[in-house]
């Protein structure tokens, strides 16, 4: 799922599995033919994991709960100093919404992951 940020949810994802080096084993497996497989085994819907039923359309949101298989969560926010309604809703609101759509589903039991980042920051002394 992507949220949408003035870029097709289809076309940003495309651009960070071609760009990001998370995905450089799928490259050196799979070549030319990656694009291939991901179409195969991910669907990129357009949604808001801060949004209770992650703000999907009901047909999709019915759809995908039916197939489900893996959840992998990568929002949050990085900012060291975020407005704490901007760090609630998408650190703990978010998890949550994901949390009650997957429990709604017949298919994907508990196969959710949360990738979270951290930064190291160096300071002077």
């Amino acid at each position: 799922m992507v949220r949408n940020r003035n870029r097709i949810g289809g076309a940003a994802f495309r651009e960070m599995v071609e760009e990001s080096p998370v995905f450089d084993p799928l490259h050196e497996r799979y070549g030319a033919g990656l694009a291939r497989f991901m179409a195969e085994k991910v669907e990129v819907v357009e949604g808001d994991v801060s949004q209770v039923g992650l703000g999907l359309l009901p047909e999709t949101a019915t759809r995908l709960l039916s197939k489900l298989d893996l959840v992998i969560n990568s929002s949050g926010l990085t900012d060291f100093n975020p407005d704490l309604r901007d760090a609630l809703a998408t650190n703990v609101d978010a998890a949550m919404n994901i949390l009650d759509f997957v429990r709604r589903s017949d298919h994907a039991g508990w196969c959710t992951f949360r990738l979270a980042t951290w930064r190291v920051r160096a300071t002077d002394g």
